[in-house]
């Protein structure tokens, strides 16, 4: 078993949401064309300014639709290789802002990860973002990477990250996999939704499809236990001590931890969305 640290949550105050329903309407691409990033080092105040991603209706614009191919989308622009954040179940990439703040910190480009985390199974997300990442890597030789992914993204970053694996495409790098509050075990009440064998009901049930791949007996969780990553991808896995979602102490969480060699931080007074203020 790795090691394990705790940690003492940072009194952090929360960072505060713009109103975008008020704003005049603009193109999404114009939006989300990079920042530029400050030389200076920024104050978490202009870092929160800095890094603003996607809300739920904007990340459905910018896919074109329910169940489209995920994409990156990027943020802030940089150099020293790149930090991507991806969301959860039921979230948007506005959700996770603050996972980006340790790459703004040095000076990393920030992306985001947007995706149908409602009407499309983990398996395809997945593969989007294994494409996504490889043209990156592509385009960045030996660049770091940092991912940092929260709840469901940690399943969907995984799934990732064995498609990269299989394609000999995680060496000469170095990466950084941070794991926020990730549901590794799976959940077995999810095992009920592989009974939709025609897939319509998952055209229009939400998380039906994402379901499919959250089971505890479901292929995509044996994907996740046989995963092993080279030494060169360093791996942290946070979880709350008031995480009323994951459970760390699950067969399937414990097997995925010990087999990425990870390093278990808990963060004792942290719930399942405290943490991503409290993951640093």
């Amino acid at each position: 078993m790795s090691p394990e640290i705790r940690a003492t949550p940072r009194a952090v105050a929360l960072p505060q949401r713009r109103n975008r329903q008020h704003q005049v309407a603009e193109p999404v691409a114009d939006r989300y064309t990079p920042t530029v990033r400050a030389e200076r080092f920024p104050t978490r105040a202009e870092m929160q300014a800095l890094v603003r991603g996607p809300n739920e209706a904007q990340e459905r614009e910018l896919l074109g639709g329910t169940n489209q191919p995920g994409r990156l989308i990027p943020l802030v622009q940089g150099r020293n290789g790149a930090v991507v954040t991806i969301h959860g179940v039921n979230a948007a990439p506005g959700a996770v802002d603050s996972l980006a703040e340790p790459g703004v910190r040095t000076g990393q480009e920030v992306h985001t990860f947007a995706y149908d985390d409602r009407f499309r199974r983990l398996g395809d997300s997945s593969r989007d973002l294994a494409g996504q990442l490889a043209e990156w890597m592509d385009r960045n030789p030996g660049q770091p990477l940092s991912l940092r992914a929260h709840s469901m993204g940690g399943r969907v970053t995984l799934g990732a990250l064995s498609v990269l694996q299989e394609q000999g495409r995680l060496g000469g790098r170095r990466i950084n996999l941070d794991l926020v509050a990730p549901p590794l075990g799976g959940f077995s009440a999810a095992n009920w939704a592989r009974a939709d064998v025609t897939g319509v009901l998952g055209r229009v049930i939400p998380v039906l499809r994402p379901g499919q791949d959250m089971g505890t007996s479901s292929g995509f969780q044996e994907q996740l236990e046989a995963l092993r990553l080279p030494a060169n991808v360093r791996t942290r896995i946070f979880v709350g001590g008031r995480d009323e979602v994951v459970d760390p102490n699950l067969a399937g969480f414990q097997r995925i931890q010990r087999n990425l060699g990870a390093e278990l931080i808990r963060l004792p007074e942290a719930d399942h969305n405290t943490i991503l203020e409290q993951a640093r």
